[in-house]
């Protein structure tokens, strides 16, 4: 548990520095683009930004397969399709055993699955992210409540949702075939990658609050009731064992920390581009998704699962529209977000350990 104390606090401290850092911004006239060369990362961010990423991969890599609820599942799987290559009657997707079975030509060493989808995880999200956040630091520290627990548990999913990203991008720089092929390709990894597709109806989805708060308490009404639970496993048996799972999902009080924090989010992201939301109308349906899948997850799981596509989404575009907006208190936002993200993932590893298996922690060679 120090280990990840000593985590916590060392992001906080450094958001910080950095919000006390007087820095001059002028975001308004930006669109949702790279950011331009005056405004590029200084060195002292660049530096904790690598600093942090290298810790969350070796950390991820190098762990014992006693941490995370699916590791020995996945070492399972590898030596699997290792051994006996391709099998087209398995539940694994097509994508991620081709994956498994080139990892296992370079070695049949079963923590090399680990330190190969670690690596491939890692390395794609920090180039998205140095590429396209606006205020490195504060995505960096979402990093680690948001991606570090997911990286560790949902192999397969994980490589599916950092696919994702390059796809949103190709979406928002109007490469529609583009996306949907990164779309299509990650489905290979993870079936329920498919649920991005609602995001190429961005134009048509529904963004002011008067109509999603509505709508986001049905869903959680259908939800808690189970009156959706089988329309959901008719229409998508292949995943049946994720409806009512104890063993998969955060339970009441997580479900409900989960919405709040997406509400908190798709408002935020709302408000702050209420002037210009025409231009931004990707961005606002990422965050009305990422808030009505979760609404659903009181009991279909499957849908918390598949909200990890846009809640990944949100490490870059929560800051951009949080920078670029014209919200008030602008660093406090910055800061409650941080500081109650990672108390909350403090927290959840003392009372539950048992929701991801995280702690203790043990390196492999232990």
């Amino acid at each position: 548990m120090e280990l990840y104390f000593s985590i916590a606090f060392f992001i906080l401290f450094a958001l910080s520095l950095e919000l006390l850092t007087k820095r001059k911004y002028a975001y308004n006239n930006l669109e949702n683009s790279i950011l331009p060369r005056e405004y590029k990362h200084t060195r002292p961010q660049i530096a904790f930004f690598l600093v942090v990423m290298f810790v969350l991969w070796f950390l991820t890599a190098f762990r014992s397969s006693e941490i995370g609820n699916d590791t020995k599942n996945y070492i399972g799987y590898f030596n699997f399709f290792g051994t006996y290559g391709i099998n087209s009657d398995s539940i694994i997707e097509i994508g991620y055993q081709i994956f498994n079975i080139l990892v296992s030509k370079i070695s049949s060493n079963p923590q090399a699955i680990l330190i190969a989808t670690a690596t491939v995880c890692y390395i794609g999200l920090g180039i998205y992210v140095y590429k396209y956040s606006d205020n490195l630091v504060f995505s960096t520290v979402l990093l680690f409540p948001i991606v570090f627990s997911t990286f560790t548990n949902i192999l397969r999913q994980s490589i599916a949702m950092v696919i994702i990203l390059y796809a949103y991008q190709a979406l928002k720089k109007n490469r529609i075939i583009l996306s949907l092929v990164l779309i299509i390709l990650a489905s290979t990894f993870h079936t329920s990658t498919l649920i991005v597709i609602l995001l190429l109806l961005y134009k048509i989805i529904p963004k002011k609050p008067i109509i999603i708060l509505p709508l986001a308490v049905i869903f959680i009404l259908l939800s808690i009731t189970g009156f959706m639970d089988d329309v959901f496993s008719s229409i998508l048996p292949f995943y049946a064992g994720y409806y009512e799972n104890e063993g998969l999902t955060d339970g009441w009080i997580g479900m409900t920390y989960y919405c709040l924090r997406n509400l908190v989010f798709y408002l935020l992201v709302y408000f702050s581009y209420r002037s210009n939301t025409k231009n931004n109308s990707l961005v606002l349906s990422n965050f009305v998704l990422l808030l009505l899948a979760t609404c659903f997850g009181f009991s279909l799981n499957i849908f918390n699962r598949a909200s990890e596509y846009f809640l990944l989404i949100s490490i870059v575009e929560l800051p951009n529209a949080i920078n670029r907006g014209r919200l008030p208190y602008k660093k406090m936002f910055i800061f409650l977000i941080g500081f109650i993200m990672v108390l909350y993932f403090i927290v959840t590893l003392i009372i539950r350990p048992d929701w991801n298996t995280l702690c203790p922690y043990k390196f492999f060679w232990n």
